[in-house]
């Protein structure tokens, strides 16, 4: 019996019961922790995507209102220089806004002056234009009419610094690059210079004032989100391109956390599902097998078999059944047996006495044949030639 508790599973019912209840269990957790997984990635990914778009228009709006900053501290300058004092630098509430020398400009250094750049300089306004310097690098410069009324007396012409009109790295969110693009492509400011393959993404995605980016450089995913910061209404400038990066890694990492978690917790989850599902296989089947052992000791005329199940179910009254079943069915055997053996009895003695009966007739028939036979009156001879007749005187 201990034997059959042990190797159940070579049952083929045993073993369907078995996959049944396992894939029962197993596949749906799976393929909900799987949905779950697709669910939460989709999630954070546009958290992510939300949050750089926040970023990016915050910053956006912070370098708007830094030109603005400016362009009022240059009318401040440009009226010092109509009255005779040329200032160098400017600050505003303490923080450099001007690191370089200020100086006095031609028009014409201004290139071609359109009509909007014109109303724009006698509207006593500042221009914003994109210079490179003798190492290439592009840089912001701000251009103010030093009497708006008479454009001849010279521009006042000046490069912002860089720190205030940016910012401080530090400023920004974490793992959080910013890169600031003119309407060629130029660098003005990057956190982190952008790779060949961001630049590749960037002119698959032209023309779109705010997108999605996504590339991989030097074996790290990154995210990105790009907005189009508008100059032309307000310094009649071209657009300026502000993206802002984020590595992948970094709102994934709980994705990541719970991806490592789970395989573990599968395994884990399979191991105990296979437990409760054999004990629950041997509570079904150890009965009937110990009931089909029965059935077939029976079969055999082994009338003394008993089957023991405490289950506490069907199996248990089906058991109990067959035990009972058992004796009737011996009393059955051994009386049929008594009949074979009482009839083979009396069929031997009765041929027992056949057998004598035959013999008695035998004997008397052989002095039968001993005995002369009657004489034959009427030819006067007698029909045994071996014995004369003989006359009586």
């Amino acid at each position: 019996m201990f034997d059959i508790e042990l190797t159940f599973l070579r049952s083929k019912v045993a073993r369907r019961i078995f996959l049944l209840f396992v894939c029962s269990a197993f596949v749906p957790i799976v393929v909900i922790v799987l949905v779950a997984l697709g669910q939460l990635n989709g999630l954070l990914e546009q958290l992510a995507y939300r949050e750089l778009s926040g970023v990016n228009k915050s910053y956006g709006m912070f370098v708007i209102e830094r030109l603005v900053t400016i362009e009022g501290a240059a009318a401040t300058m440009a009226a010092s220089i109509s009255s005779g004092n040329v200032p160098r630098k400017a600050a505003v509430n303490g923080a450099l806004i001007l690191s370089k020398s200020i100086r006095i400009a031609k028009t014409g250094e201004l290139g071609a002056l359109t009509d909007e750049i014109r109303s724009q300089l006698e509207a006593g306004k500042a221009v914003v234009s994109v210079a490179t310097n003798h190492a290439g690098s592009a840089r912001a410069l701000m251009w103010r009419a030093v009497e708006p009324a008479r454009l001849d007396r010279g521009l006042l012409v000046f490069e912002p610094d860089p720190l205030y009109l940016w910012g401080e790295k530090d400023t920004q969110p974490y793992l959080t690059d910013i890169c600031v693009l003119d309407d060629r492509g130029r660098a003005l400011y990057c956190t982190l210079p952008l790779s060949e393959s961001a630049r590749a993404r960037l002119g698959s995605e032209g023309g779109d004032d705010t997108a999605r980016l996504a590339w991989r450089s030097d074996g790290q995913d990154f995210i990105a989100v790009q907005r189009t910061l508008f100059l032309m209404g307000r310094f009649v400038a071209p657009s300026w391109t502000v993206i802002v990066s984020r590595p992948k890694s970094v709102p994934f990492a709980s994705l990541e956390t719970i991806r490592n978690v789970f395989l573990p917790v599968l395994v884990a989850s399979l191991l105990l599902i296979s437990l409760l599902t054999v004990i629950q296989v041997r509570r079904l089947l150890v009965p009937l097998e110990r009931l089909t052992e029965a059935t077939r000791r029976i079969g055999n005329q082994d009338f003394s078999t008993t089957v023991t199940v405490n289950s506490g179910d069907e199996f248990e009254e089906l058991a109990r059944d067959t035990s009972r079943s058992g004796e009737p069915a011996r009393s059955s055997c051994i009386a049929r047996m008594s009949l074979v053996i009482g009839t083979g009895e009396t069929l031997g003695r009765t041929q027992r006495g056949l057998v004598v009966i035959l013999s008695i007739g035998t004997e008397g028939r052989n002095r039968t044949d001993t005995v002369s036979p009657p004489p034959d009156f009427e030819s006067g001879a007698s029909t045994n030639s071996a014995t004369p007749a003989r006359v009586v005187h």
